[in-house]
């Protein structure tokens, strides 16, 4: 993984961050299904079943308790498994819009397919 130069500046003036919005949210976007963008909080509302890739995720303690509690409840690997349960939860999944966190390499260590996020800024600071 690649990171943003400005990483813990980034996430701390985070906006979703900071007022405690989030569940799951992520630092990386391989351009999952966006319902709604906030451009001036540099925030994308994902929809939990269009979520995939678990490079960056940030988990509020609440959405982490319940995703180890229901683990088996879900099948697959660990981005749909923690997407599909914190959907649960009926709160809206943030993406930090530019992405601040890149897959590098050209495939995939774990045989799936290899995914790049489209926005990421290794320079940008909020």
């Amino acid at each position: 993984l690649a990171f943003n130069r400005h990483l813990r500046h980034n996430l701390l003036s985070w906006q979703p961050l900071r007022d405690g919005q989030l569940t799951l949210a992520s630092l990386y976007n391989p351009y999952v299904g966006e319902l709604a963008v906030d451009v001036p909080n540099c925030a994308v509302v994902i929809d939990a079943a269009s979520v995939f890739g678990s490079q960056a995720f940030v988990l509020s303690r609440k959405a982490a308790r319940y995703i180890a509690d229901h683990w088996a409840e879900i099948e697959g690997m660990q981005d749909i498994k923690m997407s599909r349960l914190a959907g649960r939860l009926k709160r809206p999944i943030f993406y930090h819009a530019p992405s601040l966190v890149q897959h590098v390499g050209r495939r995939s260590l774990w045989g799936g397919r290899f995914h790049r996020s489209f926005d990421f800024d290794p320079d940008w600071k909020a």
